[in-house]
């Protein structure tokens, strides 16, 4: 009688090892599984709130870049955006006090922004543009 309880003891541990090795097996499968969901949805979301620029700008001027096209992109305004910006690259191009003024380093920044400021109202230049700068 007891050979039998100690060899029902025994499939009975066995049983118990082999459900908590699937278990465990289990466990890990679906927590690798939500992981990977996780993942795919945040890349997703990712993309949908921050859509990439088309073309990759690195630097400071890259992250300034793709900074403008986000808040253009999310708002709807990205035209407008880009039309302001080649106003104001030909106004910079045509305009030599302008251009020499904002290169110029003896001018505090204040004074550059103030004055810039006014430049971009003048133009009539946007508030997501101006926030540019």
């Amino acid at each position: 009688v007891r050979r039998l309880s100690t060899s029902v003891q025994l499939r009975k541990l066995t049983l118990v090892r082999l459900l908590f090795a699937s278990f465990t097996r289990l466990y890990f499968f679906e927590s690798t599984v939500a992981r990977a969901k996780l993942f795919l949805d945040c890349s997703l979301v990712q993309a949908i709130i921050r859509p990439p620029p088309p073309v990759q700008v690195f630097g400071v001027e890259g992250r300034y870049a793709t900074a403008l096209y986000s808040a253009a992109s999310k708002s709807g305004k990205l035209e407008a955006v880009e039309k302001e910006m080649n106003i104001l690259r030909d106004q910079l191009a045509k305009d030599v006090h302008l251009r020499e003024f904002c290169v110029n380093p003896s001018l505090q920044r204040a004074t550059k922004v103030v004055e810039f400021a006014k430049v971009l109202d003048k133009l009539k230049i946007t508030t997501l543009t101006k926030n540019m700068f």
